[in-house]
């Protein structure tokens, strides 16, 4: 029986699958790091990669701030 990281399901969502696959060419551990974090942001703010997307879209300033703050209270 294989085990299968419960943020996996993500890489369903093609741009998510885009994304990660980009990152891990370049390092597989980075774009597992950034696959996990991105599941843990969407769970604690009951949210999903394409209301994330469309974020971004609408005011990427504004997103990376809140997500930079996201990062640093995830640090504390």
């Amino acid at each position: 029986m294989a085990f299968e990281p419960k943020h996996t399901v993500l890489l369903n969502n093609y741009y998510v699958r885009r994304w990660y696959e980009n990152i891990g060419a370049g390092s597989r551990i980075t774009a597992d790091v950034y696959l996990r974090t991105l599941g843990l942001y969407c769970q604690l703010n009951k949210t999903d990669p394409d209301e994330i997307i469309g974020l971004a879209s609408k005011n990427p300033k504004r997103f990376k701030e809140e997500f930079m703050d996201f990062m640093r209270s995830l640090e504390k």
